[in-house]
């Protein structure tokens, strides 16, 4: 066998995916696997079969990839099994007011937080749980969040704290196609979250790990220590960029130098997505192969012999991984410098897709569920496509000199290997990609080539030189932040696509190792590229034209969702938080990949109820990210925080974006047998209330209509209830989040006019514990009407042909 750990590694990790998707039940897929090593062993063992030996070849082999595939599936099972005092047993779908007490197992990462605080998140291994009721002894990990003063910053990885605040389980948005926070976490093994204000609410116990059972044993004792090393040296980079470096080259520096990407600008992120060079902004492979090469050349002016040169190199890679934060793409990057490196000194010829092999199934190993890491993906299906690909495409190339001609390849080979995944991802395909990363990945090794000397020469005593380097430093990453800028503002440099489905990404692999490995592949890749448009096609052609489509997302507490009409035609209304400087942008996070998942790259027109963030915030992503045709808002200038306001006004200026000041008694027509009927704010009253200002609507199809309220009170409420029977709606989005909406009989009087069949509740998210009130609740229980939040049911799709109508959670 060429490639052994390959041959294994692939029939283990299919066994965990189809484990995790089939939930394969353990005991059978154990007893499987040992009757099919049991049959391995005896087509191996000297005892004589009835078999030409193909066959017995062609046998061992299979009953050796089948006892690999449900071991691999068993052993996905067994990790997915808890213990009886894990905190996921614990009842938090609520929230739990409690203490925990537990010790640091990360880096505790600081981000500036609203209120001048400071966020201090970090992992805690839980040991013991403290609430009114009860005090137990607890295991799993728990993510934790802190908002405090300078004073968290004393917060360190081995610390032993107890923390009193809010435990929870982790809450993730749930729209279709969108990032699961809460899934994410699970992968990482994460099942709890706990919050927790001020530093008065969190204590020392004991410091740097010098407690409990991280010194029972001495190999975990080292382990620590290396790790307290590193996080020490991390934290000394980290004050060296930020003090001698410019903003925002510092955050970026510290992104592709030791991981932390907390200080780093989402504007330039979005350039790298663009181009299709988002892959140097996190540590990975290439960033290793860079650092590796700096060691190797500094060990070599030292003259040291290539043994021990390549022996010193491994060391210092693996130290350096942990500075780097241990991610997967790190790791694997680690393992296969290491194998290498054993291979050479134990004189045994290394294999790279071995070596890469090995990386994965010990990664697995760790833990089954990286498998689904984004992360875990797209870092080994490049490197695989890199070794598989690139030798083929430079056999055909042959460009001179011989450098340009590699670089070409591996660039392409690397594009065209990851580019499904990063559609399913980021919605983005970058042909510019293949051109920008011939620019981008020099550059980023002379940046972190001249990283290194500026942190040698500090730790030196050089630091009368630090300023001068430092200013240096920020000249080379203007630099490459502007030619990045400038290739992500090429025509066609990215185009914004649909999340391709598994059926497509099956199709897409096979159809690319046809064309680079199969003699007689013209027909098969011909049926493989019809069978592929036939499934990207189906996804626009199949819909029914003629039903009308409502999807309320799920964006938190705030308001957002998408109208598509029959035959064509989309409105979006709000786009829940967002905008400038802040922590969640529902409209970049959310509201846009739903948008181009559901393939709409164009939207007729936006509606703005009014101008709180929680409504306006993700609408300044969505207008300078998609073709608007125009905006609609209440034309009220807000009293309160105007910046939200007057970036929205710059954007629709600049991009020369129609805007329409509606109010009661309009009408939006041009949608077929859709329209909109727009009942407040009353064009003749002055009303200095924001929410109250806020444009409530009609939409009619046929038989069938929505009754959108914003964020209105009572006060129009009375005023509204003298539309009478106009009011009567199958749906009502409930107004204000389903919270406090004013003098109860007014709002009763309001709801029993419209007579919802179905009510609309938008909120949860990162204010999990606002709910509709029971107040509320109690008005629509009392109408029999069906009440849907997204806190709860995720984003909420409504379907009718005009008559009928269908509604579904996510």
């Amino acid at each position: 066998m060429k490639y052994p750990a390959l041959y294994i590694a692939i029939p283990f990790c299919i066994g965990i995916a189809l484990s995790h998707f089939f939930n394969i039940p353990i005991l059978p897929a154990i007893i499987l696997s040992s009757v099919f090593i049991a049959l391995t062993l005896l087509s191996i063992s000297k005892v004589p079969l009835r078999a030409p030996c193909l066959y017995k070849d062609i046998f061992s082999h299979l009953a050796l990839y089948l006892a690999v595939f449900f071991c691999g599936a068993a052993y996905y099972q067994n990790f997915e099994i808890l213990p009886n005092n894990h905190i996921s047993r614990l009842s938090l779908e609520e929230g739990r007011k409690a203490s925990i007490k537990g010790v640091i197992v990360d880096d505790p990462l600081i981000k500036k937080a609203f209120y001048n605080k400071e966020k201090i998140s970090f992992t805690i291994q839980s040991r013991l749980l403290i609430d009114a009721l009860s005090m137990q002894a607890v295991t799993g990990l728990v993510k934790v969040d802190l908002y405090a003063d300078e004073e968290g910053k004393l917060l360190q990885f081995g610390d032993e704290i107890i923390m009193e605040g809010t435990l929870s389980m982790p809450e993730g948005l749930r729209n279709p196609g969108s990032f699961d926070y809460s899934r994410y976490l699970k992968i990482k093994n994460i099942y709890a979250v706990f919050s927790a204000t001020g530093s008065d609410s969190i204590r020392v116990l004991m410091s740097n790990g010098r407690s409990g059972d991280l010194n029972l044993r001495y190999g975990h004792y080292i382990w620590h220590e290396l790790q307290k090393a590193a996080y020490k040296l991390r934290h000394r980079i980290r004050e060296l960029i930020t003090r001698y470096v410019d903003k925002p080259y510092s955050g970026f520096l510290n992104a592709v130098l030791i991981g932390d990407r907390s200080a780093l600008e989402s504007f330039i992120t979005d350039d790298f997505v663009k181009t299709g060079t988002v892959h140097v902004l996190a540590i990975s492979g290439l960033h290793i192969g860079l650092v590796a090469a700096i060691f190797l050349f500094f060990f070599k002016i030292l003259r040291i012999p290539k043994r021990y040169n390549l022996a010193l190199t491994a060391s210092a890679l693996i130290f350096y991984s942990f500075v780097a934060g241990s991610n997967p793409p790190v790791i694997r990057a680690t393992i296969i410098f290491v194998v290498f490196v054993l291979g050479y000194l134990i004189r045994r010829e290394s294999d790279v897709l071995n070596s890469l092999s090995i990386a994965a199934f010990l990664i697995l190993l760790s833990n089954p569920k990286e498998l689904f890491d984004p992360s875990f993906q797209l870092s080994f299906t490049s490197v695989f496509s890199i070794i598989l690909f690139a030798p083929k495409i430079e056999e055909r190339l042959k460009f001179k000199p011989a450098y340009l001609s590699k670089s070409i390849s591996v660039s392409i080979a690397a594009t065209v290997g990851v580019l499904p995944i990063v559609a399913k991802y980021f919605n983005i395909v970058s042909p510019i990609a293949i051109i920008a990363n011939l620019i981008v990945i020099p550059a980023l090794f002379v940046i972190i080539s001249a990283s290194f000397i500026f942190l040698f020469l500090n730790f030196l005593g050089a630091a009368f030189l630090s300023s001068f380097l430092g200013g240096l430093l920020s000249s080379l990453v203007h630099i490459t932040f502007y030619i990045n800028h400038l290739f992500s503002k090429v025509p066609f440099s990215h185009l914004r696509v649909s999340a391709p489905s598994l059926l497509f990404l099956a199709l897409y692999y096979l159809a690319l190792f046809t064309l680079f490995f199969m003699r007689r592949k013209n027909h098969l890749l011909v049926a493989l590229l019809l069978t592929a448009n036939i499934v990207v096609w189906s996804g626009i052609i199949a819909p029914d034209r003629k039903l009308l489509r409502v999807t309320f997302l799920d964006v938190g507490k705030g308001d957002s969702f998408l109208v598509q009409f029959p035959i064509s035609g989309a409105i979006l209304v709000d786009g829940g938080s967002g905008g400038i400087n802040a922590s969640a942008d529902m409209g970049k996070n959310v509201v846009a990949p739903y948008l181009w998942n559901n393939g709409v790259k164009k939207l007729d027109a936006i509606i703005i109820t009014h101008f709180h963030e929680d409504h306006l915030g993700g609408l300044l992503y969505i207008l300078n990210n998609f073709d608007v045709g125009c905006v609609m808002d209440n034309g009220a200038v807000p009293m309160e925080d105007r910046m939200l306001y007057d970036e929205y006004k710059n954007i629709i200026r600049r991009k020369s974006i129609r805007r329409i000041v509606v109010g009661a008694g309009d009408e939006v027509t041009g949608f077929g047998e859709a329209k909109i009927f727009v009942m407040n704010p009353a064009k003749e009253e002055d009303i200095a209330d924001s929410n109250d200002n806020s444009i409530v609507f009609k939409l009619e199809y046929k038989d069938f209509s929505i009754l959108s309220c914003a964020d209105i009170s009572s006060k129009v409420m009375g005023r509204l209830i003298s539309y009478g029977e106009f009011l009567k709606s199958d749906i009502v989005k409930i107004p204000h989040h389903g919270g406090s909406i004013g003098e109860e009989n007014t709002a009763k009087e309001f709801f029993e006019e419209a007579a919802p069949k179905v009510s609309v509740i938008s909120t949860g998210g990162k204010y999990r514990f606002f709910a509709a009130s029971k107040r509320t609740r109690g008005l629509l229980d009392s109408l029999q009407s069906n009440i849907y939040e997204t806190k709860k049911s995720g984003a909420i799709r409504i379907i009718t042909n005009g008559s009928k109508f269908e509604v579904k959670g996510t």
